[in-house]
């Protein structure tokens, strides 16, 4: 390989250290050495099993001392690292190890491969990739007769493996070089990764009776700058501010300025005040409040800001109800919520195959939500339309509420790993956050035109409609066949004038596309993230427009949109995932370990969110809560001023315990707020030298399609209650000619009653939204386990999405009508043929395709038909 290599000397006392620790435990220094080193890549590699190569002379018999040759062989020497045993019980492992390796150094390392039989791949060696070697030489000079020899470094390397560490021990100096693969590491990580190993050396030696999980390779001064300096984040923001205050100061601004547009009607500020004003005496007079709970059950238009401000008005917080949604999903959530009050409106008609939510009367006159055969007026839950009597009959003036910044803004469901999705209750606080953070690195225009793309359920809305909205900005709504239809979206983004706008990962390579075609988009801001992005694609955009912000963010919704944003230069030139960027103001990132110690530059560790971001936790969930809501360890280090404010609101205990209505009252929160909290996210990150985080991927079985957080095990625990499904395993996998990552399950059936493809989707249909059904399904005798007897999902056999195939024998379409959607089914799938018996998503198809399917359908034959209906009759 391409190599080059970082030289490093060892200090003479710390190595006379390490030699007595080592004849303590009966240990050779090597030993020793092998110990720390792996110790040393635990860290770095996030794993507790380590393979590290050593060559061996091999000449342990008498007869071969003085023979000439090569008789070297490889040994293999393996470590099980727990960070709760010492670095003592760690070298009695390693010296064990070693000797059982010594006694075996006879058998070819060729022959231990030939028989293995491990995975091969040319660009790196089996068993290892790692070499450590300790030797002993005279670094100064050698002599033979009257010859001395010096030792000369060229410079000029080429990496044997992707790392290899040689000590030499000399008389005068211990000489450490580290030889690398220039095609995987770069000279500063490596020069870093020396410092660490000394410094993780000296920790060890001085405390070899700690649990490793408590010995740390920081220096105080790295220490310092990852704890205090990279979070300096204090910035002064409105934090006594709330969404309703802020919007009516740009109402009372700007009354006559287009607030929304949608379908080419426009709703100015003055008139968008107004209604909301309404909606919210209406909500009032149903006794809602602060921290009451109002769904949203409607389809994206002009209208769901009329709802989502009118709530707010109220002092509530809103619920994202999608109509999209089986009936079996709404109802528990509007069930778990509590909400008190459903906005709806004509266009939003939820289906399932065997229920139906949808609006009727009442006696009393009122609209009332009825779900298949269970109707929420029997839970004194109410459906309200905003163009009713009972809204249009209220004054315009806003409402006298207390509204707090820890008040409930909003409650979004993400998916839960037992099975049933959770509510993410988020504050007035983070919002107005992010949201001032944005206007202050590039402020919104009078008038500016932001696009909305993304589902009220996914929180990136919140930026979409309230940037905006808060700023004096203009909403633009498009229609869903334009929305759902990239083409159609970007040109509807040039024919709209939009300026400001969010596109999912997917949009990126078209948007770049678009643009090298020689279109033009006005647009001023770009927010991507989601799912890891090149970043060369979006510095591609930046030059081709040099008036435009990229961001990209990073968060999960426990943290309110994004707590890490990454600005991009079109200056630079990267071939990488872009990197997540910073904690912006008043947002605290950790990297911590499983111990949650902090993490050194460029090793991975989860990342841990605090500050004015964090969300007050899982509607009704305490002990979930508490699990990942932890006490913030860190306060100490940063004494943030977000932590000044936030003791200075608690030391308010009168106020707040004679007031109900304030968020800190023990009735109205999920749970006691004591002390500063950080939220741990299961994301793994590593940080960049620069003070960057480049994302990693998860340390748990969460992921995220298409912008969507999803738990693997609740998308499992609903296929196990299928009558067919003995045991059931789920994962991610990337897909290259979509593009996108794409869930396979993995099944082991029942023996006298296997599911077909077909069904097992027709059953998910009615439990899950769209995005969360597989694309691929894959029947197992067995899962593949490890050593232990774990599940090994790395050995789980990769679909192949491009073979996919019908069940069905092919069978030609017999009328025009056939012919016509057999046409349509094989150009958005990319097939050459497709039967009438053919499945949609055996093929390949997802609810993305499902999607622009539909859309085309439409266009073609005039006729209004949802998405779902897909899932329900998969087949011409």
């Amino acid at each position: 390989y391409h190599g080059d290599a970082h030289h490093f000397t060892l200090p003479q006392e710390l190595w006379e250290r390490l030699h007595r620790l080592a004849d303590e435990e009966g240990a050779s220094l090597f030993m020793a050495l092998m110990a720390a080193y792996q110790g040393l890549l635990r860290a770095y590699a996030h794993q507790d099993d380590i393979l590290v190569g050593t060559p061996i002379l091999n000449r342990n018999r008498k007869e071969l001392e003085d023979l000439i040759g090569f008789f070297t062989n490889t040994l293999v020497i393996r470590g099980e690292l727990d960070g709760r045993m010492t670095f003592r019980e760690f070298l009695r492992q390693i010296r064990q190890t070693a000797l059982d390796a010594y006694a075996h150094q006879d058998v070819p390392f060729e022959m231990l491969v030939d028989e293995l039989q491990p995975h091969r791949n040319l660009s790196y060696t089996p068993f290892f990739q790692t070499v450590l070697t300790l030797q002993k030489a005279d670094l100064q000079h050698f002599r033979l007769r009257d010859l001395t020899l010096s030792l000369l470094h060229t410079g000029d390397v080429s990496a044997k493996f992707d790392l290899s560490v040689i000590v030499l021990e000399g008389e005068d100096e211990i000489h450490g070089v580290m030889e690398y693969n220039t095609d995987l590491f770069e000279g500063e990580t490596i020069a870093r990764m020396a410092r660490h190993f000394l410094v993780l050396l000296d920790q060890l030696v001085v405390n070899p009776d700690l649990p490793l999980s408590q010995i740390s390779m920081l220096t105080p001064e790295e220490r310092r700058m990852l704890l205090v300096e990279w979070n300096a984040t204090q910035r002064d923001s409105p934090r006594d501010a709330t969404i309703p205050q802020l919007f009516a100061r740009q109402a009372a601004a700007t009354p006559h300025t287009p607030a929304v547009v949608f379908e080419g009607e426009t709703l100015t500020y003055a008139e968008l005040d107004a209604r909301a004003n309404q909606l919210a005496h209406a909500l009032i007079a149903r006794g809602v409040g602060p921290e009451s709970r109002v769904g949203v059950l409607m389809e994206r238009s002009g209208d769901v800001a009329i709802a989502v401000m009118g709530i707010l008005k109220a002092g509530a917080a809103y619920v994202p109800l999608d109509p999209s949604y089986p009936a079996e999903r709404l109802r528990y959530m509007i069930e778990d919520a509590g909400v008190e009050v459903v906005i709806n409106d004509q266009r939003s008609e939820v289906r399932s195959q065997r229920s139906e939510v949808r609006g009727q009367k009442s006696e009393d006159g009122s609209q009332t939500l009825d779900i298949g055969h269970w109707t929420l007026d029997d839970f004194t839950h109410y459906a309200l339309r905003i163009t009713s009597d009972q809204v249009q009959s209220q004054p315009t003036t806003n409402p006298n509420v207390a509204i707090y910044p820890a008040n409930a803004a909003y409650v979004i469901y993400t998916s839960g790993s037992t099975g049933r999705p959770k509510g993410v209750v988020v504050p007035h606080r983070g919002v107005i956050n992010i949201l001032t953070e944005f206007h202050r690195r590039r402020a919104v225009q009078p008038g500016e035109r932001s696009s909305w793309w993304t589902s009220l359920n996914f929180d990136v809305s919140v930026w979409e409609i309230f940037l905006p909205l808060l700023f004096g900005g203009t909403l633009v709504v498009p229609r869903e066949e334009v929305r759902i239809d990239t083409p159609r979206f970007l040109a509807w983004m040039e024919e709209q004038g939009i300026e400001s706008a969010y596109l999912p990962p997917f949009m990126v390579q078209s948007l770049l596309a678009f643009l090298q075609e020689g279109r033009r988009l006005p647009l001023r801001r770009l927010l991507v993230g989601v799912e890891p992005i090149p970043e060369d694609a979006l510095i591609a955009i930046n030059r081709l427009l040099p008036e435009l912000q990229i961001i990209n963010g990073y968060g999960p919704t426990e943290a309110t949109i994004c707590c890490t944003l990454y600005e991009i230069d079109p200056g630079q030139e990267h071939q990488r995932n872009t990197p997540i960027g910073k904690p912006y103001q008043n947002v605290q990132i950790y990297l911590l370990d499983e111990h949650m110690q902090p993490v050194p530059v460029g090793v991975p560790g989860e990342v841990y969110i605090g500050g004015d971001g964090l969300a007050r936790g899982y509607l009704d969930r305490p002990a979930l809560t508490a699990e990942r809501f932890v006490p913030d360890p860190f306060v100490a280090f940063g004494n943030h001023e977000g932590t000044k404010a936030r003791r200075h609101e608690e030391g308010k205990s009168e106020e707040i315990r004679e007031n109900p209505m304030h968020p800190r009252h023990p009735r109205r929160i999920e749970t006691p707020a004591t002390g500063q909290r950080l939220y741990r996210t299961g994301d793994l990150a590593r940080w960049l030298p620069d003070g960057n985080l480049m994302f990693l991927g998860r340390v748990d079985f969460q992921v995220k399609v298409r912008g969507f957080r999803i738990e693997l095990g609740e998308i499992e625990s609903q296929l196990r209650e299928h009558p067919g499904v003995q045991d059931v395993l789920v994962w991610v996998w990337d897909d290259p000619e979509m593009g996108e990552k794409r869930l396979t399950a993995y099944l082991i059936p029942r023996d006298d009653a296997r599911p077909t493809i077909a069904e097992l989707r027709r059953f998910l249909a009615d439990r899950l939204p769209d995005y969360m059904i597989p694309a691929a399904f894959i029947f197992l005798d067995a899962f593949p386990l490890t050593p232990s007897g774990k599940i090994n999902r790395r050995a789980l056999p990769p679909p192949d999405f491009t073979a996919l195939k019908s069940e069905q024998p092919y069978m030609a379409p017999r009328t025009p009508l056939e012919e016509h959607l057999a046409r349509r089914f094989a150009e958005v799938l990319g097939v050459e043929k497709v039967g009438i018996h053919d499945n949609f998503f055996e093929l390949g198809g997802d609810s993305l395709l499902a999607a622009t399917f539909i859309n085309r359908l439409q266009e073609q034959f005039k006729v209004a038909t949802r998405v779902r209906s897909i899932f329900l009759a998969p087949t011409v």
